[in-house]
């Protein structure tokens, strides 16, 4: 029997294994030879493999067990090492954690860790999505979310279930992937999405998959051992060529459907699916000459990806051993990684800006590097006409540069990497001109009070104020960075010109304890803006910072041409506020009233309008109906359980405010759980009382005062949104997330 063409997956016959291993104890009193691998020399493990070129390092990849979070991967750093050693270049990872409510049990602890140190090692991840989960949408969304979460934009490969052909029909699975895969689509950032996963070369079940697959498969894999426990080593030698064979049938039966061949990924490969152990086959000869042997046909073959099975654990092939050493396979593996691909050694490359270029304002210098085999980077230091100007520790390596800081024409531009060898190496030299508009000194002058104000941030009447108006917060908060109770004001600022912003305001303090307030621009850095031992009942303009009125603490921002948002926040109460001035004229030093205001418009509030019913609902919440509903669907639990998970993604940084729609029939069933990023969770509702009519809140623990109002601060970018189940039968109807404090929705919203 030929295993490469019959449908069965030999490592989950456990009960062939036993009987295969019964029958090579006597096999282990027959000394084989080692002279049976002599013949094969001239042949299949001497095959000339394709120029390094055009081979993929993708072949080089290998399978975690990840049975639980004991696994080898997760536990021993030196096996990492060793990954990263003998240059593994993608590693597929199970999730095996089973579905129950929201993304609480999926994926597990140990499996987003797994998925972090994959990430760390720089290698690229295929993801096995469990096919058998409950409710496989919701599952595979949750693991979606927490790869997005980790590998960001970078490509992660996703396997919509493992061997199905074994136990399911190919109608089956084409109509369950057409079904689930649009939905993960929608979610991932840069999924890309492979079946059928087949236990071996099975062209029908590929084929019909392939031609009736929507969305179409970004890959396609399958699985191939050569033999099982009855063959004799040089037999298992001698079916390597079979690879070649099955992969070219099952490209021409795919392109025989008319439908384009997609990428082929090899997701599992070895001598035998359930080698007996011991196995006195396994000897260091032959795990190095079968493996030789491999890459040499997955060089000329062409397949896309290859990931080896097993890293460790199997106990009779593995790349790496119980102790974090290399096994013979694991040797092998890094010898044909150097002869086909090559052996990394530290160099570095400056990307950005590009040789000759003319450039002015702020100017991204972005770096590549690659470590010596084996280490990993240290540091890149990037030099500007030989002078040391930054110094990066971890990727992206890249600065900006502003280039007004240097005289008009030629400069030279250099980047240094160092690895944890303690090597270093010089990239190419950049040569740029630097062209900035000389002598243009711009002067943007700000009113404060015509900002967008949020309370407790309000205007006061001074006729010594420029145009008789200030703002300050009448609260004080000193505690937190930035606080959420003192009130803001924000405004748009357009710059004309990139370059170096000083910030100057125009202030009045009354005392020691009323004389420093927040500035951010662009949701970057917070400034306690003055906050010197001393107060001033006269007007005075300033640019320092942390009570430092020398030169050191001044406030310089980097700014591109065009808008910028300023947002001044409370810190000391009654700290008075008149005016603004950023410049990039360094000399300059405003007085009197400065000039009149030139610059500046309100920051607009954000309003973001969501449906509950369009989170990912986790059992018992589930939806119901109700014609005064938005949408005429909310949702609720029968229990005090259950979960709707919403992702949000909010267009600036910012204190928010969350409303809720709601409908509470008493006061046992008026309140739920609300929480942002896995932080603070708000009681929101529970109040002493219920109502029967759609209502819209804003509080928490029953305060329908502004004290305990649901408030967060969130940065510009993607968040999370969980809503718990509290109090039963609490309807749930419409989310707003605003800027504007003072807004109260009503009615349906928008």
């Amino acid at each position: 029997m030929d295993l490469l063409k019959e449908p069965i997956n030999l490592r989950k016959k456990k009960h062939l294994a036993a009987i295969a291993s019964l029958i090579l104890v006597l096999l282990i009193l027959i000394a084989i030879p080692l002279t049976v691998f002599g013949v094969l020399k001239s042949g299949e493990l001497n095959k000339n493999p394709k120029a390094a070129s055009t081979v993929s390092p993708l072949i080089f990849g290998t399978n975690l067990l990840l049975n639980d979070a004991n696994d080898q991967f997760l536990t021993s750093a030196a096996t990492r090492q060793q990954m990263k050693n003998i240059h593994v270049s993608i590693v597929r990872m199970p999730i095996r954690s089973a579905y129950s409510t929201g993304c609480t049990s999926t994926p597990a602890t140990w499996e987003v860790q797994a998925a972090q140190d994959i990430h760390d090692l720089g290698m690229t991840p295929i993801v096995i999505l469990k096919y058998t989960q409950t409710d496989p949408a919701s599952a595979g969304k949750c693991v979606v979310q927490a790869m997005n979460k980790i590998f960001g934009s970078s490509v992660v490969y996703y396997e919509f279930g493992n061997e199905r052909d074994m136990v399911t029909d190919k109608a089956s699975y084409t109509n369950t992937w057409n079904s689930v895969i649009p939905q993960l689509k929608a979610v991932a950032l840069n999924g890309k999405f492979v079946g059928p996963v087949t236990s071996w070369p099975n062209n029908d079940f590929i084929t019909y998959f392939v031609a009736n697959a929507n969305p179409y498969p970004d890959a396609v894999s399958y699985h191939q051992y050569t033999c099982d426990s009855s063959t004799s080593a040089s037999a298992c030698l001698a079916k390597i060529p079979t690879y070649k064979t099955h992969l070219d049938s099952i490209k021409a039966d795919i392109a025989a459907t008319g439908k384009p061949v997609p990428p082929i990924m090899l997701t599992e490969w070895n001598y035998d699916p359930i080698p007996p152990n011991p196995d006195p086959r396994v000897t260091p000869a032959f795990e190095q000459q079968y493996t030789q042997a491999m890459f040499n046909e997955l060089a000329n073959d062409g397949f896309f990806a290859a990931t080896q099975y097993l890293v460790t654990g199997s106990g009779v092939y593995q790349l790496i051993d119980s102790s974090g050493n290399l096994t013979a396979e694991g040797q092998m593996f890094k010898q044909m990684y150097e002869t086909l691909i090559g052996n990394p050694s530290l160099s570095t490359s400056l990307a950005s800006p590009a040789n000759g270029s003319t450039v002015s304002g702020i100017v991204n210098i972005t770096a590549n590097a690659t470590p010596t085999a084996g280490s990993t980077i240290s540091k890149v230091e990037f030099y500007i006409d030989s002078n040391l100007k930054n110094t990066v520790t971890t990727s992206p390596y890249s600065f900006a540069w502003d280039s007004t800081t240097a005289t008009n024409g030629s400069h030279t531009i250099l980047a240094k990497a160092y690895d944890t060898t303690g090597t270093s190496v010089s990239s190419n030299l950049v040569n740029v001109s630097v062209s900035n508009t000389p002598s243009v000194n711009t002067y943007l002058w700000i009113e404060a009070e015509n900002s967008t104000l949020r309370s407790p941030m309000v205007n006061g009447t001074d006729t010594a104020a420029s145009s008789g108006k200030y703002i300050y917060s009448s609260v004080s908060n000193a505690t937190n960075v930035p606080p959420t109770n003192t009130g803001s004001a924000g405004i748009i600022v357009n710059a004309p010109v990139a370059g170096t912003y000083i910030f100057w305001a125009r202030v009045n303090y009354g005392s020691d304890t009323a004389n420093s307030f927040y500035a951010q621009i662009d949701g970057g850095t917070v400034y306690k803006v003055g906050n010197e031992n001393s107060g001033y009942s006269t007007w005075k303009w300033i640019d320092w910072y942390n009570g430092d009125s020398s030169t050191s603490n001044i406030i310089k921002v980097a700014l591109t041409a065009g808008n910028h948002t300023l947002k001044i926040i409370g810190r000391e109460a009654n700290t008075k506020i008149d005016k603004f001035l950023l410049t990039n004229d360094t000399s300059y030093n405003p007085s009197g009233l400065g000039n009149a205001a030139n610059a500046g418009t309100p920051a607009p509030n954000s309003y973001l309008w969501f449906e509950a019913e369009n989170g990912i609902l986790a059992s018992p919440m589930v939806t119901g109906s109700d014609s005064q509903a938005s949408g005429g669907i909310y949702v609720y639990t029968p229990t005090t359980t259950g979960s709707d998970t919403i992702t949000i993604n909010v267009p600036s940084n910012d204190t928010y405010t969350l409303w809720t729609r709601v409908n509470y029939g008493g006061e046992f069933q008026n309140s739920f759980n609300a929480q942002f990023d896995g932080g603070t969770v708000y009681k929101v509702g529970n109040e002493n009382s219920g109502y029967s009519t759609w209502k819209w809140i804003d509080w928490y623990n029953g305060e329908t005062n502004t004290t305990n109002l649901v408030k967060v601060n969130l940065k510009a970018g993607s968040h999370t949104l969980k809503i718990t189940g509290r109090e039963a039968n609490t309807k749930i109807d419409k989310f707003l997330l605003t800027t504007d404090p003072s807004y109260k929705p009503s009615g349906l919203g928008s």
